[in-house]
């Protein structure tokens, strides 16, 4: 009988590298997406301006005694 343990562990190590690559480049893709906090849209958008309000009512929170 042939002995398989070589082939099993080469598929395990290609897996784990696809997997591995995988989320790698999703994750770049996500972060890339992400709009800088300190970059100002050309036009104010709803999420910007949604942003910003946030940001602005949570430093008057924390200045309130």
């Amino acid at each position: 009988m042939v002995d398989q343990t070589p082939m099993i562990l080469l598929a395990v190590v290609l897996l784990a590298g696809i997997g591995t690559l995988g989320f790698l480049i999703l994750r770049r893709w996500k972060t890339k997406r992400i709009p800088k906090a300190h970059d100002l849209p050309e036009v104010a958008n709803r999420r910007w301006l949604r942003r910003e309000a946030r940001n602005a009512q949570s430093l008057i929170d924390k200045r309130v005694p």
